[in-house]
């Protein structure tokens, strides 16, 4: 893999995790509640992303970001 993709990835990993951090980030879920031939309910529920889960992002977009910087090719 090319050091500028390596940045690049790094950089927008930096860059989604600061903002899950900072702002919030939630995922939707959508399941089949009651499936009754034409009569179909879905329930959908919405989950905060963990703050961990954006620091490991951060974390590892630092470790790509300075890979990237410092190979030579």
């Amino acid at each position: 893999m090319k050091s500028s993709l390596v940045v690049l990835i790094g950089l927008a990993l930096v860059i989604g995790g600061g903002f899950v951090l900072f702002e919030g980030g939630y995922i939707k879920t959508r399941r089949q509640v009651i499936d009754l031939g034409a009569l179909q309910v879905t329930a959908e529920q919405t989950n905060k992303v963990g703050p961990w889960l954006a620091g490991l992002a951060i974390f590892a977009g630092t470790g790509l970001t300075a890979i990237g910087l410092t190979r030579k090719l």
